[in-house]
């Protein structure tokens, strides 16, 4: 076997990699089972090939004693297939340890990085990448900011264009996010991503599914901390089918797309969805909790809507939607949120939505649905183009009204169109239903993460188990079943989750058999919390951020009383209540 590389220097710790202009190392083989330690720096250019491993073979080993192996420049275009390796050592801190313009095909696949740098792909013309089954460890020495996501590095960087099919599938990242810019026809799909800075981020692109990944980015503070922050204009975003557990910023969606089918967890500070109201998102189908094992108290609400900022002439019409999701903010097991939806601009629908066990602490507002005022506007401010058939169950006397903004035209409760078929169908303006789902409903999360990483329980399990406790019983006679807008389907149902009649949009815990469940079996004091205060806050009701602490406040107490049910950049202005323009240290 004989492989040629030429030493371009090797990199002081902390240095930045570069990429030689010169110097190449010819084709590149090294065999399955082989042992292969780097003397400088793997520079491909020409058509040099780059092939390390056999999936049918036994593991390699690559030590990059601190080395990278990258193109020599943007005519490289040869392919790049490194399978069933364990790679150690490859780029230092703040470097790369591969670093491509990529123009031909690149398979990574079942390959464990350790004490590696960077991963970063520029594609061009019709280059594919299928980047499967691979782990990113936690000992990753991409640099890491706590202070600073600009400062930080990514795990796994790809920009550009190209025409060949682009796959990021069934691996496990435990440090860094994923960022992708300005590409698109991706599909990132049943990946595991668990440790600091890990989540998601599109980056203006165009067409890209994220679909049934694990999403838990936690340490580190709270600065710019998300599991998905999707910017794009120019193509469909679609995230579905993830479970995605929050730090601080949970899920953000700027740009035409769909937020479907997610379970989405114990946000910190901002809130489960950030959408703009002129993006074209969809939200739908959603369930979003808050459980006892998440006691921070400065939350923006389940869905915050934002205007664009700086504005665009000509203003567009408002596009974006949230409808047939089930938000449980977590009760008496919970110190309070802003509220169900906080508006900064106008909302196009909000409809066959539950929205329950939701207290409301005195730095908010008193309103469900609307700015965080604390009194109700007559008349109300038209911020909503549509909104029917929700129901809400909010016992809780911090809540003093549904909506606190209106639709035009209309009055509340008794046109079609602006609640009159909110439930109970004509009732009262503020009126409350219990939802009857099936139950027992979880207060602290019920399953262990631990599990998940081993890859006993998947996303699949768990969704599958939160189906089966938030369905609409009909035994307890819930009026969620066959309630909802119509428009959307014969069978609708009220919420995330359907039962009755079938309706295709039905899908959440779906992805696989609804009733597998896995290992999922929690133990009795997983259904139960210490009720804990309401959060008086401090804010004055000024600014939808209040003043105080960042950190956690743990009060869950195994087998304590509940009640009977329980959960880029820029921030935005809302309703005239200024976020500043601010990164948060």
């Amino acid at each position: 076997m004989r492989i040629s590389v030429v030493v371009v220097g090797a990199m002081v710790a902390g240095a930045v990699a570069s990429i030689p202009s010169v110097a190449r190392a010819d084709n590149v083989t090294i065999a399955a089972g082989a042992e292969y330690t780097l003397t400088g720096d793997i520079v491909l250019s020409g058509s040099d090939s780059f092939t390390a491993g056999d999936p049918a073979g036994a593991r390699c080993q690559i030590y990059g004693a601190g080395f990278s192996i990258h193109s020599a420049d943007d005519t490289w275009s040869g392919n790049f297939s490194l399978q069933n390796c364990d790679v150690e050592g490859l780029g230092v801190a703040g470097g790369m340890a591969i670093q491509l313009s990529l123009a031909g095909a690149l398979t990574i696949s079942n390959t464990v990085f350790s004490t590696s740098s960077e991963i970063d792909l520029a594609l061009r013309g019709d280059a594919s990448v299928a980047f499967t089954n691979n782990v990113i460890a936690v000992d990753s020495v991409t640099a890491v900011v706590t202070t600073s996501l600009d400062q930080s590095q990514d795990a796994f960087h790809v920009k550009g264009g190209s025409t060949g099919t682009k796959v990021f599938q069934g691996n496990m990242v435990r440090r860094e996010r994923l960022h992708f810019e300005l590409t698109g026809d991706w599909l990132i799909e049943g990946n595991i991503l668990v440790g600091d800075r890990t989540g998601i981020f599109v980056d203006r692109c165009g067409p890209i599914t994220i679909r049934g990944n694990y999403s838990h980015s936690n340490g580190l503070g709270w600065n710019q901390v998300k599991n998905i922050s999707a910017f794009s204009t120019e193509g469909n975003t679609i995230v579905e089918h993830n479970v995605l557990v929050g730090l601080a910023w949970n899920t953000e969606v700027h740009g035409p797309g769909e937020i479907r089918y997610n379970l989405i967890v114990n946000p910190v500070e901002r809130a489960w969805v950030q959408l703009w109201a002129t993006s074209s998102t969809k939200v739908h189908h959603n369930l979003l909790i808050q459980s006892s094992d998440n006691q921070f108290k400065e939350i923006n609400g389940g869905f915050v809507v934002f205007g664009d900022d700086p504005p665009i002439t000509p203003t567009p019409p408002p596009s974006s939607e949230i409808y047939n999701n089930t938000f449980d903010a977590g009760g008496t097991c919970n110190p309070g949120l802003a509220g169900a939806v906080t508006l900064g601009d106008q909302l196009l629908s909000l409809r066959s939505n539950a929205f329950v066990n939701i207290r409301l602490p005195g730095w908010t507002g008193i309103t469900l649905v609307g700015q965080q005022d604390k009194m109700l506007l007559d008349p109300l401010p038209s911020l909503l183009g549509y909104a029917d058939y929700n129901l809400f169950h909010n016992p809780d006397g911090s809540v003093k009204a549904n909506y606190g903004v209106g639709v035009a035209g209309k009055t509340l409760r008794a046109d079609a169109g602006f609640g009159y078929n909110d439930i109970p169908v004509g009732g009262a303006a503020n009126a409350q239903v219990d939802p009857g789902f099936a139950g027992p409903i979880p207060h602290k999360l019920a399953f262990d993460e631990q599990s998940v990483l081993d890859g006993t329980t998947t996303v699949c399990h768990i969704l599958a188990f939160y189906r089966r406790a938030y369905a609409p019983d009909a035994t307890k006679n819930s009026p969620l079943i066959d309630s909802g807008d119509p428009a959307d389907g014969a069978g609708n149902d009220i919420g995330a989750i359907g039962a009755g009649a079938d309706n295709s949009l039905d899908q959440f815990g779906k992805l696989c058999d609804p009733n597998d469940v896995g290992p999922i079996a929690p133990s009795q004091d997983v259904f139960a919390c210490a009720t804990v205060g309401l959060e008086g806050g401090g804010g004055g009701g000024s600014s939808p951020i209040p003043p105080g602490g960042h950190g956690f406040v743990c009060v869950c107490q195994a087998g304590a009383g509940a009640p009977a049910t329980a959960p880029f950049v820029a921030v935005l202005a809302v309703a005239g209540l200024v976020f500043a323009r601010r990164r948060r240290r």
